[in-house]
């Protein structure tokens, strides 16, 4: 009896034809018979990551709106995976609520450990001891934006998972993980949304001649004219409002 590990290298992958061994018996230097070939097949593996952000239908994307996201780890390879690992590091102009990160488990997926219950550097970070083929965990969490978010501001970020072959949170020989190489066990997804934009509405107020009625006017006659910006909450920088009339003469502006 004896052990043999199976080597992290190049060569190993679950694409691989199975690995055909066996052994023979030699007696002074002859060869006196070979055993059967024993078959082992490569098992690996494969995480899937989808990252989402919920559509604004109640909440407002602008400040003090809340974002929700959802995180989805699935593994669809052909082995477990062990000590899945997913970080999301959220751009400042959003800001995590660490008490609603949470996660919910599928197709025997076990053990869940949040990192980072306070949310230190506006940050998630969970683990999952182990996704079995076909199982799942799928994380939920908001993030509060805040007063410097500018309108129709592109807000994106990017979460990466990784995770290991072996179970156990100490690394160990030939195991494979998502430290770069052949160790090739890691993936990423992002998700965005915009702020909010702004409006602007012109209409007529009054014209200064009782007979002309609606947008009709007589010439010399003194058209007022309404101009509503609705700005969202946040930050809006160096707004100009410029308004070209043609064939009128501004005479004054309230």
């Amino acid at each position: 009896e004896f052990n043999a590990r199976l080597m992290n290298v190049a060569g190993n992958q679950d694409t691989t034809l199975p690995l055909v061994n066996n052994f023979t018996v030699y007696l002074n230097a002859v060869s006196k018979g070979t055993s059967n070939n024993v078959s082992l097949n490569i098992v690996e593996p494969a995480i899937t990551l989808v990252k989402d952000v919920a559509p604004f239908t109640v909440e407002i994307p602008d400040a003090g709106g809340i974002a929700t996201y959802t995180v989805t780890l699935t593994n669809s390879g052909t082995g477990p995976a062990y000590e899945s690992n997913f970080a999301d590091t959220l751009p400042a102009v959003i800001s995590l609520n660490p008490a609603s990160v949470a996660v919910t488990l599928a197709g025997g997926a076990a053990g869940f450990t949040n990192n980072n219950p306070l949310g230190t550097g506006n940050q998630v970070n969970v683990t999952i001891a182990t996704i079995p083929v076909g199982g799942s965990a799928t994380l939920t969490y908001t993030a509060a934006i805040q007063a410097s978010v500018t309108p129709e501001q592109l807000i994106a970020n990017t979460g990466s998972a990784a995770w290991t072959s072996l179970p156990g949170a100490a690394s160990q020989p030939d195991e494979r993980d998502g430290s770069g190489g052949i160790n090739n066990y890691t993936t990423s997804d992002g998700a965005s949304f915009n702020a909010s934009s702004f409006s602007v509405a012109k209409s007529v107020n009054t014209t200064s001649q009782a007979h002309t009625l609606s947008n009709n006017v007589a010439v010399g006659e003194i058209v007022t004219y309404d101009i509503t910006i609705t700005l969202p909450e946040g930050t809006t920088p160096a707004l100009t409002v410029t308004d070209i009339e043609n064939d009128l003469l501004w005479v004054r502006i309230s």
